[in-house]
């Protein structure tokens, strides 16, 4: 029997233990709670409502109050040799999730240099997972770098064309071509009509086709021509 997400969610939560010591973080062997969706198993550090904290670089405690449930997923490394960090929109229900998955390519807050990547999951718009995002930090953050929102499939297959991610999510091919594509614009029947215009002036005689050398009688071939879509099918594919 299929349980609902927002269950298994809720009971996955109750299993992480949410105040476990320094050591425990460092060698991350504190019980977590786990769940699957969308083909992932997710390890919870942190469940929405709880406190995370940490030290950081320089030395200086800090802590905030999740918004989201934050933690990883296995058999994937980010950049510093981690588990591949994870929010999850706890009022989704993630096992029929089809929208984007964004990806916000964390910087050093002092240098601007990529640090890591941080997966924004179940998030309806960009704007959304940016506002996630942050909320889950301390107030005046420098870390958020450039967002990036690709579909599922895309997503999953840069997820597994390597196992340890080293380079910024937004520079890496694969989501490059993929937006690449989607941005392209369709091409118009005005577009279709003109390319096969270039193609009749142009083109020596096809299929009892004569030459023809003015727009006039250029667009008379193209009427002739243009329920049966093979002249039309042509200038597309020579021309667009």
């Amino acid at each position: 029997m299929h349980v609902p997400f927002a269950y298994r969610l809720k009971a996955a939560k109750g299993e992480t233990n949410t105040n476990p010591t320094e050591e425990q973080k460092e060698a991350g062997n504190y019980k977590m709670g786990h769940i699957r969706f969308g083909g992932y198993r997710m390890s919870i550090e942190n469940p929405k409502g709880s406190t995370r904290s940490g030290v950081d670089r320089n030395g200086q405690p800090w802590s905030i109050e999740m918004q989201d449930t934050y933690g990883y997923i296995g058999q994937k490394y980010g950049t510093d040799g981690d588990h591949f960090d994870f929010f999850i929109n706890d009022d989704a229900d993630l096992d029929a999730w089809n929208g984007k998955v964004y990806v916000v390519d964390q910087v050093n807050p002092k240098t601007g240099e990529f640090d890591e990547h941080k997966v924004m999951y179940g998030f309806d718009s960009e704007a959304g997972a940016r506002d996630a995002y942050l909320s889950n930090y301390e107030k005046d953050w420098k870390g958020l770098g450039k967002i990036t929102g690709v579909d599922k499939e895309t997503f999953d297959s840069w997820l597994d064309s390597s196992k340890r991610k080293r380079i910024p999510f937004a520079e890496h091919s694969i989501p490059r071509e993929a937006i690449a594509k989607q941005e392209k614009k369709p091409v118009t029947d005005a577009e279709i009509d003109k390319a096969l215009m270039q193609e009749v002036m142009k083109a020596p005689a096809e299929k009892g086709v004569q030459f023809v050398t003015d727009v006039e009688e250029g667009q008379k071939v193209i009427d002739d021509y243009n329920n049966s879509g093979q002249l039309k099918r042509m200038a597309v594919r020579k021309n667009i």
